[in-house]
Formats: C-alpha cells, structure tokens, sequence
C-alpha cells in the first residue's frame, strides 16, 4: 500500500525513521501494509513495543506496536487499535495466516483509524522485534524524495565546492555521466557547457585525454592531475575513489585568477566527502529498486494493491502497460543462483530503457512490468527481450526463454496478467531458434491451455459420450478416441480424415457410425461438433502438457 506523502518537521522526524522507511531497511518481503492512516506531522517510528495481553504495558507516541497473540477480527485487537490510535503509535503488526484473517485486519484498521501491517505468519516476533530494533537504532535518515528514498546531496556538494575552490565544479560517475553541477555564477567554457547540457563530457574532450594519457594518471594517481585542453579553460580533477574502486571524476575548472595553493589539498578533500554521498546514493538506489520490487511482487500475486505500484513507480493506474517475463530454458539445478543473476541483469537494462519499471521475481520466474507510451510497444518489447537473452547467453551462460504479454491498459489487471503469461511461457516455441513467445502470436494456443485449466479443475465440464469412447479404449485396446479426433480436426471430411489415418475411406465411415451409436453425438450439430473436439483433447491427459499445434498432448495408452 502506498504510503501519504510526508512533511518534514526538524531534526526530531530526522532522528527516527519513517514507517515506510523503516519497512524498506527491515525488507517488504514479510511485511503488508493493508491500511495507512495519514500522519499529520512526519513523526517516525521512535520504538518497538512487544503488546502481550496477558501483560500489556504502556504505549507511547511512535511506537511500532507488535501484537503478539491476538488475532484479527477479535474485539481484543480492536480495543488495541483503538488505544494505538489514541496513543498516536506509528503502526500495529499482527500475524495473519489466511486471507480472511487479513481482511478482518484491514476491516479492523479502518474502523479504528490506525495504521496496520499484516505480517508472514512464518515469520517469528523475536526475529520481527530484532529486525526493527536495530533499524531503529540506524543512523538518522535523510528526508525522503518523490521516489521514497533519501535526496542526495551531490547538487549541495558541488556548490560548497564551488565556493570553497572558487571555480565551476562537476561530478561525474565512472562512466563520464554527469552526476551534479555547481550552478553559482561564474564563466563557463564550451566543454563544461557541452558537460551539462549532454550530461556527458564532449567525445573529443574525452579521446584527447586519452590518447594523451591523462585518463590513465587520473585513475591511477591520488592526488588532482591538471588538464589543459586546447579549447578550453585549464581544470582539474580528481579520481574519487572508495578503496581502488573508482567511483567517480570530481572537476573543477580554474577561475580568471587562477585556482589557490590548497586547491588541491581542498579537492583530495572534496572527493573523500563526494565518495561516501555517492555509495550512500546507491545504498538509496538499491532500496528503492527494492521497493518497487516488493510493490509489483505484491501486485502480481494478488496480494498488493494497484494503487501502491502505481505510486512507487510514479504512473496512474490505467494507461498502456506491458508484463515480460524470463525464465531459463533449460532448468540445470542452479536455478535460485541464476535466478539472482539474471534479475540484476534485468534490473540494469531496464533501468535505462524504461526508468519507470518494475522487476521481482517469483518462482523461477523473473518479471519486469514497464509503461510504453506508444503503438510501437510490442516491436519495443521484442527487442529489448531478444537484447536481453543475447547479454544473458554472452555475459552470465545461462539460456533463457521471454514471454511478453498482452498490452495493458490498467494495473488492477496484474493477476490475471501474470497468470496469462505463465501460460505463454509453458508454451514450446514452434521454432528452435526462437525464444520469444508473445501473447499477439499465440492467441490459440493460451486459449486451449487456459481450457485446459478451467476442464481440470471442472472434471463434470469432461462428462458425456466421449467419455465413454475413452472407456471402451481402454477395456478393448480399440482406437475410437484417436479416430474421432482426427475427424473432427478435418472438420468431419471423410477422404481428408482417412489419408491422415491411413484407412480406407469406407472402414472411417463405418467407425464414425460406431462412434455415434455409442456416444449419441450428432456431429452435424456445431455445438456438438465444438464440445466434442475439446474433449478428445482434454479427456486423459494432464494440465500443462501443452503441444504447438493441437494444444495438448494426450496419453490414450
């Protein structure tokens, strides 16, 4: 569930986490939030109190309430819920084993207006009391930005080095990408504007530090190296590093009159500071990720609500939306290390193609929701599935296989969404040296494996006169049920029926008349006709055996 947006109200607020910060740092993996009740004021949570009812203590403003021992839909966690509310706690958790159990504390929660998490009932209190008394003894947490995580101070950085040094700086990320500028006033050349305006330095700035083997001091070198481009004022800069990691370049360009004796000493500065914002920036970056995760993970399994998803990814509920999934091709045993592997691989490509997407997992199965704008979505989507399998076949050796689904043109429709693509996925290519399946192509072929589903779980819907055919074969080694479906695959041609069985067309025709005195089926009627067909396919064989062509494999032995 997606939490209200918050104001921060001085150092105290910053001094405890916020509750959803606090969910993100424990991991969203066991928790739920079923309900929210705005806080007016950005408190955090301050402590975790253990509630036993046998021995119930006093509840103070901020607490995390565990209830330990009461269950939902009961007038004790109701009375709890109410003193929680008046107590101005941050939230009660309460164990929920079924579905039921969670609707009554979602029920529970609104009526008493107080913040409620459902929690994995696997999971034990003495592991929920540690996970979050020791968060809560973190060090403070910054205010949050639109995507719920930390602001990052690279902006605030580069200015106060501006200031400090006297000069325009940039910080850019190992791979010459522009992380933050300093915007105070002050001349500025042709590369440092190319610099921001691209987000990148000039190509011919960066080949000319190359091939004169300035890249080579800078990244080996700990202390600033001077650059003199041709074109451009004099700079300098300084590898920021974590370790012999090189995280980053930290530049700054030299004022009219000249850079200071300490520059370089205030720079080597400058850049330990820029190291540790910049490995706190993917800490956040990671729990960010995280956190879209666990809301698409929730979505698709029917647990989550749209709203939450559309939330953290920062898109309305209904617009065009597309749900791929990846999954190896061939299973080797050393599926849940592939299976991390391959996510983190996803993970990265989308995060530049489509900033607003989602990856999780479940299963064995990976799954990446993004928004496409346009009609060019499924070409899009093709591409970057087949990109994908390529890098996995080049970088990690593990064979995949992509299923891409249906356009969607709302998030309440995740369900059924994921259900749909598990059905492409178990679908075998008709092509050896494809391995993308999309639900445009294979419309029939999903329709017959969802049949199947829906006769399995339904076995009255099997009942009938080929049923008995089914019998007959079995007690007397005879071949009606093979006979019939063949027939009706050639829509009841006799001559075409028979080439494909290898009889004469007279011995087929006398089978048909068999085959109808012992059913009672009248195959000139359509709805006969249809009913039929579906189960000779059906009839003997299990769910998921799915075939390219005919949809199901039968076993008529």
């Amino acid at each position: 569930m997606a939490f209200p947006e918050q104001n921060i109200a001085g150092v105290d607020s910053l001094a405890s986490p916020t509750l959803e910060r606090l969910l993100a740092s424990v991991g969203g993996e066991y928790f739920d939030v079923v309900h929210v009740e705005a806080p007016t004021d950005g408190r955090g949570v301050c402590g975790v109190m253990i509630w036993d009812a046998d021995a119930a203590g006093e509840l103070f403003e901020g607490d995390l309430v565990l209830a330990v021992g009461v269950q939902p839909g009961t007038t004790a966690l109701r009375a709890l819920m109410q003193t929680i509310a008046e107590s101005r706690c941050a939230a009660v958790v309460c164990k929920t084993a079924t579905e039921a159990d969670r609707a009554d504390l979602t029920a529970d929660a609104e009526r008493a207006r107080c913040t409620a998490i459902a929690l994995d009932s696997r999971m034990s209190w003495d592991q929920i009391y540690t996970l979050v008394k020791t968060a809560i003894g973190a060090r403070p947490m910054s205010p949050l930005d639109t995507n719920g995580v930390p602001y990052g101070d690279l902006f605030a950085l580069a200015n106060a080095a501006a200031a400090m040094l006297e000069g325009p700086v940039i910080l850019d990320d190992e791979n010459f990408q522009v992380l933050a500028f300093s915007n105070l006033d002050g001349p500025i050349d042709d590369i440092r504007r190319q610099s921001i305006l691209h987000r990148r330095p000039p190509a011919d700035f960066l080949e000319w530090c190359e091939t004169t083997g300035l890249l080579p001091r800078i990244r080996q070198s700990a202390r600033p190296v001077k650059v003199s481009p041709d074109s451009g004022t004099d700079r300098l800069v300084i590898a920021i590093k974590a370790g012999s990691e090189i995280l980053g370049y930290l530049w700054v360009s030299s004022p009219a009159q000249g850079l200071s004796d300490s520059a370089e000493d205030m720079l080597i500065e400058i850049a330990r500071v820029a190291a540790i914002q910049i490995l706190n920036e993917r800490v956040n970056a990671d729990i960010a990720r995280r956190l879209k995760s666990d809301a698409l993970q929730g979505s698709i399994s029917g647990r989550g609500l749209p709203q939450a998803l559309a939330g953290r990814l920062g898109v309305p509920i209904d617009g065009r939306y597309r749900l791929i999934a990846f999954a190896k091709d061939v299973s080797d045993g050393d599926d849940q290390l592939s299976l991390l592997t391959v996510e983190s691989l996803v993970s990265l490509h989308f995060k530049a193609l489509a900033p607003r997407s989602a990856v999780t997992h479940a299963g064995s199965v990976v799954y990446v929701l993004y928004p496409h704008p346009d009609s060019s979505g499924l070409e899009r989507a093709r591409q970057w599935a087949a990109d994908i399998i390529g890098r996995s076949d080049r970088q990690l050796r593990v064979a995949l296989r992509a299923a891409i689904g249906e356009e969607l043109d709302t998030l309440r429709d995740l369900t059924a969404a994921k259900a749909s693509i598990d059905r492409l996925l178990a679908l075998p290519s008709t092509r050896s040296d494809d391995r993308i399946i999309c639900h445009e192509d294979s419309v029939p072929q999903t329709v017959i494996a969802e049949l199947a589903e829906i006769f399995a779980s339904r076995p009255h819907m099997l009942r009938g006169g080929v049923e008995r055919l089914v019998h007959c074969d079995r007690e007397r080694g005879s071949d009606y049920l093979a006979t019939l479906r063949i027939y009706l695959e050639c829509n009841c041609d006799l001559t075409a029926a028979a080439k494909r069985l290898f009889v004469h067309r007279n011995t087929l025709k006398y089978r048909i008349g068999r085959i109808q005195e012992m059913t009672g089926l009248d195959f000139s009627d359509p709805d006969v006709r249809l009913v039929a067909e579906l189960h000779t396919r059906f009839l003997g064989v299990e769910v998921g055996q799915i075939h390219p062509r005919n949809g199901i494999i039968a076993d008529f032995g």
